[in-house]
């Protein structure tokens, strides 16, 4: 669902819109004179988007390898592999 507040909403209603954004865990869009200006979402859905977004290109990095001739790694190292790389 997206959620969209005015700046004004954000200044006298921080907690309202804090406590919207833990509870569905999705991002609120803040707007100043009808425009939209910034994302604020809880902090546990940020590191979820954010290790999502790692892990999908540490995959495609992986698929790109293999289509350009590399040789196949077993589970076992590809998954060592991905906490490498979303540890880093």
């Amino acid at each position: 669902m997206v959620y969209i507040k005015p700046s004004t909403r954000l200044r006298t209603d921080y907690n309202q819109i804090a406590e919207l954004a833990r509870r569905t865990g999705d991002a609120i869009y803040i707007t100043k004179n009808g425009e939209k200006d910034l994302v604020v979402m809880c902090a546990r859905a940020f590191e979820l988007r954010d290790l999502v977004l790692k892990l999908s290109n540490v995959v495609l990095e992986s698929e790109n390898t293999r289509l350009n001739g590399a040789a196949a790694c077993a589970l076992e190292e590809f998954e060592a592999s991905l906490k490498q790389k979303s540890h880093g």
